[in-house]
């Protein structure tokens, strides 16, 4: 769940998945199926019945555990109303675009760009964000509420970045730094630097 193109969606998707691969688990375990866990079905023939059994126990009740715990920190979040941003054409687009929490005029938005070809084209080729990005001036209102449900980080990734990069910039022997904003920006950024022109607006040093 790490990375700059995580939203809330997308975040809540693989929570879901992983909840359902620890009931796959558990099933699997029940049945003494041990396939899923390469490390566990090769080291187990070694194991006595007793073993085995224990071995067992002690999975299915570490799952179980684990699974009570994720519902706990990681409740079901119903993301059915803001699906549309993430899923406006296919099979179930129409399907989004009637549970989104919009108003009908934002519906009818909705439902014009998902009936353009030429959008859908570029929605299946560009991010999420620059699609929305795009259609500000022609739709403003659907545009601003799209950005608004990715916009919010939905894991602490970036601000675990930019410490992290503050510690390899502003170490012991750079500790007199005060205002490192401008390090912390270019260092943070996807942007790649154009060092050639950067260089040939400097005048080289000439020697005398």
């Amino acid at each position: 769940m790490q990375g700059r193109k995580e939203n809330i969606i997308s975040t809540s998707d693989k929570m879901e998945s992983f909840k359902k691969k620890i009931y796959l688990w558990l099933s699997c375990i029940k049945n003494d199926d041990f396939k899923c866990f390469s490390s566990v079905e090769e080291s187990k023939i070694h194991l006595s019945i007793n073993q085995k059994t224990e071995l067992k126990n002690i999975m299915y009740e570490h799952l179980l555990t684990l699974s009570r715990n994720l519902k706990s920190y990681f409740p079901s979040l119903l993301t059915t109303e803001i699906q549309w941003v993430v899923s406006l054409y296919g099979p179930c687009g129409e399907k989004n675009i009637k549970n989104a929490n919009l108003s009908s005029t934002e519906k009818e938005q909705l439902l014009e760009i998902s009936s353009d070809t030429t959008l859908k084209s570029k929605f299946y080729m560009s991010e999420n964000d620059s699609f929305w990005i795009s259609l500000q001036n022609e739709y403003p209102e659907v545009s601003k509420k799209a950005l608004q449900i990715l916009l919010p980080f939905s894991t602490s990734y970036m601000c675990e970045s930019a410490f992290s990069i503050l510690g390899v910039t502003k170490t012991k022997k750079r500790s007199t730094l005060k205002d490192i904003e401008s390090e912390l920006r270019v260092s943070l950024s996807t942007i790649r630097p154009r060092i050639e022109d950067l260089c040939s607006i400097r005048q080289s040093q000439e020697s005398h």
